[in-house]
């Protein structure tokens, strides 16, 4: 059971985080655009990050 909850979690870290309604839905095309849009994804997320991160109060 460890071991499908490290694949599920590898797995999340390599999928997109953004719809993609272009993108192909053939396995073996849709694991390269995956692996070639998901840094992409991964860098539009920066800012948003910052943005939501809070100041610890005092």
């Amino acid at each position: 059971m460890i071991k499908l909850g490290q694949r599920f979690l590898g797995a999340k870290r390599m999928a997109p985080t953004h719809p993609h309604p272009a993108a192909p839905d053939k396995p073996v095309t849709e694991a390269i655009v995956g692996a070639m849009t998901t840094p992409l994804d991964k860098l539009r997320d920066v800012p948003r990050e910052f943005a939501e991160r809070r100041v610890p109060e005092e």
